[in-house]
């Protein structure tokens, strides 16, 4: 599952980079994939699988910050804000 949805968040991080998904649309589709990337399973998960993505990927998720203002999926999916 997890790969699946590293690869989608791949997808856009390239669409965007081409200038193909608006900015608007980013903006949701980075807080939702940094959301899930700075988990704790999600970064173990990565150190095992990185190699399957784009160097340029890897640096962008690897450099970036955790988003303090989206709930993690666990607390998404027990509907606490």
């Amino acid at each position: 599952m997890l790969f699946a949805l590293f690869k989608l968040f791949e997808n856009a991080w390239f669409q965007q980079r081409q200038g193909t998904l608006d900015p608007q649309q980013w903006k949701g589709w980075e807080l939702y994939m940094l959301a899930y990337f700075h988990r704790p399973g999600a970064r173990t998960w990565w150190a095992m699988r990185r190699a399957t993505f784009a160097p340029g990927f890897c640096a962008y998720l690897e450099n970036s910050k955790p988003v303090s203002d989206v709930p993690s999926p666990s607390r998404m999916i027990r509907g606490q804000p």
